[in-house]
């Protein structure tokens, strides 16, 4: 951990996806440092892959996981119970909403955290939203974290050749890449 050069408390990154991500942010967000959760992008089942689909936004589930985490109200986790939209996440329903009226996913990354009054740092690992695709030994090709996911725990799993992203030229956001050079 490095320290800031105007403050004292060290610089901590953490970059990852899922409730293990959100269980290390909760137990860091407490300590006297400057915070930055790095989230994953290629999440595409649930409710964020619906507002994905059907909305084009960024992926929010990983970053409401977050942001819920160092809040200090679980309101973003609450789905709904029933109905045509039971399931999906208030959280996850914000910032597709937010996203889709400012026009940026960090815009609406920023106004969450502005209303929950969090000081820590969250951000989107890249700007786009970019697809997981596994193709197995025999050549086919799994499409999508959550079938990757789902090929993975089938009992009939072939083996993976190579995992990759599209768009190839997916790249490290400028503040994800920011964030990493100074911790």
């Amino acid at each position: 951990m490095k320290p800031i050069a105007n403050s004292q408390k060290p610089r901590v990154v953490t970059l990852g996806g899922g409730g293990g991500h959100a269980a290390v942010v909760r137990a860091l967000k407490d300590l006297p440092i400057e915070l930055t959760a790095i989230c994953n992008t290629v999440d595409d089942g649930g409710s964020s892959g619906q507002l994905m689909q059907e909305y084009g936004v960024h992926h929010p589930g990983e970053v409401r996981q977050i942001l819920s985490a160092l809040s200090p109200s679980d309101a973003l986790e609450y789905r709904f119970p029933k109905g045509t939209l039971q399931g999906l996440s208030i959280g996850n329903m914000l910032l597709a909403g937010l996203e889709l009226k400012l026009h940026s996913f960090g815009e609406a990354i920023e106004q969450v955290r502005s209303w929950l009054g969090i000081s820590h740092v969250v951000t989107p690992l890249t700007e786009n939203n970019p697809v997981l695709h596994a193709r197995t030994t025999t050549g086919k090709e799994i499409v999508g974290q959550a079938n990757v996911a789902t090929s993975i725990r089938s009992k009939n799993a072939e083996p993976y050749e190579t995992i990759f992203i599209t768009p190839s030229e997916s790249k490290v956001s400028g503040a994800a890449r920011k964030a990493l050079m100074s911790a």
